[in-house]
């Protein structure tokens, strides 16, 4: 569900607006001049927005998404802890 406020309530109501939108996870939309102008996120949702769309850029993310999932659903690979905590270590970066 989107939450969608105007201008006027991100004025009157910041907090309980941000609160909503940390606690809940769900985006919040600020609507000005009639339509959708800016949108609140936490922090980790819109980094991995950033990483997902970092991964699009190569040329090859169809078939490394495929196969991902291939992996996935026959329960191969790692599991999500273990690459995440990778990652933080440096591995695999490029």
């Amino acid at each position: 569900m989107e939450n969608i406020y105007s201008l006027t309530d991100l004025a009157r109501r910041t907090r309980e607006i941000l609160d909503t939108a940390l606690v809940s996870g769900t985006p919040v939309v600020v609507a000005g001049r009639g339509r959708g102008e800016v949108v609140i996120l936490r922090r980790d949702e819109y980094l991995g927005m950033l990483h997902a769309l970092d991964e699009m850029r190569r040329s090859d993310w169809q078939s490394t998404w495929e196969q991902s999932n291939a992996e996935a659903e026959s329960g191969a690979g790692r599991p999500w802890a273990e690459v995440k905590k990778g990652r933080t270590k440096g591995e695999n970066a490029r």
